[in-house]
């Protein structure tokens, strides 16, 4: 599974095929629109992830924050198709597994994802804080 960093000129041409394939994401998180996402990407606060493989193919709206001496990550939004029905549990386990490699290369401390409830498909995060969904993993 490789992970590429998508440029903002690349989001702006390709835009309403990457939207398409965020809007399930992003419909999954209460008031969170479509045009923010796309701003805060063009604006750099976000960045978009596209990962592919055997598994699968996705995308990763990621928020890469400092929280005390601690390097963070927010996967806002990860959407995309796996392989066949049967192999999306396993390539979604791939896909984080191989982010968590990522982002513990890039010198990131700990993982954030949320929307909904992941804790069957990844039982190695625990719950983060008060915000229904919201898990975290130390790496």
């Amino acid at each position: 599974m490789q992970f590429e960093h998508v440029d903002t000129a690349r989001i702006a041409r390709l835009w309403p095929v990457i939207a398409e394939i965020l809007a399930p994401a992003v419909r999954v998180h209460a008031g969170a629109k479509m045009q923010d996402v796309y701003d805060r990407l063009m604006s750099g606060h976000f960045h978009l992830l596209e990962c592919a493989g055997e598994e699968g193919q996705g995308l990763l709206v990621i928020h890469v924050f400092a929280e005390g001496d601690l390097t963070s990550c927010y996967a806002s939004y990860i959407a995309g198709k796996a392989a066949s029905p049967r192999k999306l549990i396993p390539a979604m386990r791939s896909i984080m597994t191989q982010f968590e490699t990522h982002c513990r290369d890039a010198g990131v401390h700990q993982i954030y994802i949320g929307g909904r409830d992941w804790r069957r498909v990844f039982p190695d995060f625990t719950p983060a804080d008060d915000v229904p969904g919201r898990l975290r993993k130390v790496l």
